[in-house]
C-alpha cells in the first residue's frame, strides 16, 4: 500500500498526487526527459479558441497517465501534481537539476539586481512567481516565461538602449 488515504493519512491532494505520480514513474522507469516542457509551451502559446482544440491537441506529447495505469487512480479536480513530480517524471532523481538551474538563474539576476542592474531587477521581478510556482506546481511555469520575455522584454530593451545611445 502506497500511502493509506483512506484514514486520512495525507491532508493535501497535491502532496497526494505526487506521491502516487513519483510511485508509479519509478516503479514504470518512464521519464519524457524534459519534453512535457513542449507541452507547457503549448498550453501556453496556442490558442485553442483560434485555432481549435483538435490542432492543439495533436501539437501535444501523449506521456499516458502511470498514475492510472499503475494505481486506477484519478486525481481531484483542480488539483496539481507539484513541481517535485514534474521533475521526477522528467529524469528520476535527476529531476533535481531543474531546480538547481532555476535556483542558479534567479542567484545570478538577484546579484546582479542587488549591484543595481534594472534590467535583472525588470527580470526578477517578471519571474519570481514562476520560479515559485515551479515548486507549487510544475517547473513549465518558469521555462516558459522565457518567450514572454524574449517577445515582449527584449525589443522593449533594445528600444531603450537605440534610444538612450541617440
Amino acid at each position: 500500500n502506497l500511502i493509506d488515504t483512506t484514514h486520512g493519512g495525507m491532508g493535501s491532494n497535491d502532496i497526494r498526487n505526487a506521491a502516487f505520480s513519483i510511485e508509479a514513474a519509478d516503479r514504470k522507469l518512464s521519464f519524457d526527459f524534459g519534453l512535457s516542457h513542449w507541452n507547457g509551451f503549448v498550453r501556453a502559446y496556442i490558442p485553442a479558441q483560434f485555432m481549435g482544440h483538435d490542432f492543439k491537441n495533436s501539437l501535444m506529447l501523449d506521456f499516458g497517465n502511470p498514475m492510472y495505469s499503475e494505481f486506477s487512480y484519478i486525481p481531484h479536480d483542480g488539483s496539481t501534481n507539484t513541481g517535485l513530480s514534474d521533475a521526477f517524471l522528467s529524469f528520476w532523481y535527476f529531476g533535481m537539476f531543474k531546480f538547481l538551474l532555476i535556483g542558479f538563474i534567479i542567484s545570478r539576476w538577484n546579484e546582479a539586481a542587488l549591484r543595481g542592474n534594472i534590467v535583472a531587477q525588470l527580470f526578477l521581478m517578471l519571474t519570481m512567481t514562476s520560479a515559485l510556482h515551479a515548486i507549487t506546481h510544475s517547473t513549465d511555469w518558469f521555462f516558459t516565461i522565457f518567450v514572454k520575455l524574449a517577445v515582449f522584454m527584449l525589443p522593449v530593451l533594445i528600444f531603450a538602449r537605440i534610444k538612450s545611445k541617440a
